[in-house]
C-alpha cells in the first residue's frame, strides 16, 4: 500500500489468524480471572471487563478472523493486515473503556487506521479525494466530541464514568445535557446518523470493496457497542430528556437514508444510504428506553450486521458487479444472496422481519402510533431497492465475465456465508439465551 509491493497476503493473513487465536484464548482466560477475583473495573475504573464487553468482543473477532481469509483475494500489503491488527487494538480498548480520556485515545486511535485505509490506493484520483473528505469532517466530529468531554469535565470534576452516573442520580442540570448532547453528536458523526451522514456516500464512493466491508461492518461494532453502554448507563438518568433526540435523528435518518438510495446506479453508494436507513432503525429502537428497546435494537443490529457481510462480500468476489449468472455456477450462493436480501426487506418469517417487528412492538408499547407507522412506511420504500437488486442480480441482462475465483470452494468463506444464512433465518429462535447474559453484564 506504502511502498512494499511483494504480495504478503497468504503469510500474513496466516499470522493474523493465529494472532486472534490467541486472542480469543486472552479473552477467555481474562473473562474467568475476573469471575475468579470479581474484578470488573480495572486501572483506577477507567477499564471494565464483563459479559457485555466480552460478548462485543468475540462478536467483533468472528468478522475479523474471516475478513482475513477474503482480503487474500485484495493481494492486499504488509500494511494493510498491521493496520488491521492495530484497528484491532483500539477497538477492544474502545469497547473496554470506563473513563473519557481512555475512550477519546482510542476512538482516535481507529478513525486514523480508517483514514489511512479509506487513502490507501494512491493511483484512485477517488480514493484520495475521499480520504480527505473523510479526515477532514471525521476530525470535525472529533472535535465536537471532545468539547462535550471538556463540558462534562467542567460541570462535573470527572472524566469516569461510573462517577458520572453517580453525579447524574443526584441531579442534573441544563448545562450538564448540553455537555451530554455535544458528546453524543460527535458520536453519530463516527456512526454516520442523519444529518451527520454527508461523508458516507463519497467516502464509500471512493473506496475499494475491502474497505466498504471495514467501515460498514467492522468499524461499526466497537462504536455501537460502547454508544450502546453509554446511553444505558451514563444517559439512563435524564433520558426522558434526551430520548426525542434519538426520535428526530431516526426520522431523518430513514427519511434520507431511503429516499436517497431509491434513485442510486452505483453500488456502494446505495450501501452507504442504505446503512444510513437502518442506523435509522436502530435510533428508534434506543428511542424506546427500556429493556425490551434494548434488546430489539441488538438484535436489529447484529442482524445488520450479518446480512450486510454476506451481500458485501459477494459484491467483493465480483468487483465487475456480474452477478447475472451467479444462480447457474453457485446457487448456493445465490440463493443465499437472495435471502439475505429478502431478509433486510423484512419478509416474514425470515428475521429481518422479526427484528423490525420488535422495534414496532416496542414503539407500539410506548404510545408511539405515528412513529410506528413511520417505521412500516419506510420499510415498504426501502423494499423497492432492495427487491430491484434481486432482480438485476438473476432476471436482467447483466452478463459473467469474470473467472471462477477458488475462494468460493475455500473452507471458511464456506462456512462463513453458510453461518450468516442461517442467522438470517433462524436468529429469533435463539436470541434470548444471548440476551438473558448479555443484559446482566450492562445492569439492564
Amino acid at each position: 500500500m506504502y511502498g512494499i509491493e511483494k504480495d504478503f497476503s497468504w503469510e500474513l493473513s496466516i499470522q493474523g489468524k493465529v494472532i486472534l487465536f490467541w486472542v480469543v484464548l486472552l479473552l477467555i482466560f481474562g473473562w474467568s480471572w475476573v469471575n475468579q477475583t470479581n474484578w470488573s473495573f480495572l486501572f483506577l475504573n477507567s477499564y471494565v471487563v464483563d459479559g457485555w464487553v466480552i460478548t462485543w468482543k468475540v462478536f467483533f473477532l468472528f468478522f475479523i478472523f474471516f475478513f482475513l481469509f477474503f482480503l487474500k483475494k485484495e493481494k492486499s500489503s504488509f500494511e494493510w493486515f498491521t493496520l488491521v491488527l492495530l484497528f484491532q487494538l483500539a477497538t477492544f480498548v474502545l469497547l473496554s473503556a470506563s473513563h473519557f480520556l481512555v475512550f477519546y485515545l482510542s476512538l482516535e486511535l481507529s478513525s486514523f487506521i480508517l483514514y489511512l485505509l479509506v487513502g490507501s490506493r494512491r493511483e484512485s484520483l477517488d480514493s484520495t479525494e475521499a480520504g480527505l473528505k473523510f479526515f477532514v469532517l471525521g476530525s470535525f466530529g472529533s472535535i465536537l466530541l471532545l468539547i462535550g468531554v471538556v463540558l462534562c469535565y467542567g460541570i462535573t470534576g470527572t472524566l469516569v464514568f461510573s462517577e458520572l452516573i453517580l453525579w447524574s442520580e443526584a441531579g442534573y442540570s441544563p448545562p450538564y445535557l448540553i455537555a451530554l448532547f455535544f458528546f453524543l453528536v460527535g458520536i453519530f458523526f463516527k456512526l454516520g446518523v442523519a444529518p451527520f451522514h454527508f461523508w458516507i456516500p463519497d467516502v464509500y464512493h471512493g473506496s475499494s470493496w475491502s474497505v466498504v466491508y471495514f467501515l460498514v461492518v467492522i468499524s461499526k461494532i466497537g462504536m455501537f457497542g460502547f454508544f450502546l453502554r453509554f446511553v444505558y448507563t451514563v444517559c439512563i438518568i435524564p433520558f426522558e430528556w434526551i430520548s426525542f433526540l434519538f426520535f428526530w435523528l431516526a426520522f431523518f435518518s430513514l427519511w434520507i437514508g431511503t429516499l436517497g438510495a431509491v434513485n442510486q446506479v452505483n453500488m456502494k453508494r446505495l450501501i452507504g444510504y442504505s446503512g444510513i436507513s437502518h442506523m435509522g432503525f436502530l435510533m428508534f429502537g434506543i428511542g424506546i428506553g427500556n429493556g425490551f428497546g434494548l434488546m430489539a435494537t441488538l438484535s436489529y443490529f447484529w442482524l445488520y450486521v450479518s446480512l450486510n457481510s454476506l451481500w458485501i462480500l459477494l459484491l467483493w468476489w465480483n468487483q465487475v458487479f456480474s452477478l447475472h449468472k451467479l444462480k447457474e455456477f453457485f446457487p448456493w450462493f445465490g440463493f443465499l444472496l437472495a435471502v439475505a436480501m429478502f431478509s433486510i426487506t423484512g419478509v416474514p418469517p425470515l428475521s429481518g422481519f422479526f427484528m423490525k417487528y420488535y422495534l414496532w412492538f416496542g414503539l407500539i408499547q410506548i404510545g408511539n402510533y405515528l412513529i410506528g407507522f413511520l417505521l412500516v412506511l419506510f420499510s415498504v420504500v426501502a423494499a423497492f431497492y432492495y427487491l430491484r437488486l434481486i432482480r438485476m442480480f438473476f432476471f436482467s441482462g447483466w452478463y459473467w465475465s469474470g473467472s471462477i475465483s477458488d475462494s468460493w470452494r475455500e473452507v471458511g468463506s464456506l462456512w462463513f456465508l453458510i453461518f450468516v444464512g442461517y442467522f438470517s433465518l433462524f436468529f429469533f429462535f435463539f436470541q434470548k439465551y444471548v440476551y438473558v447474559w448479555l443484559l446482566e453484564g450492562i445492569g439492564v
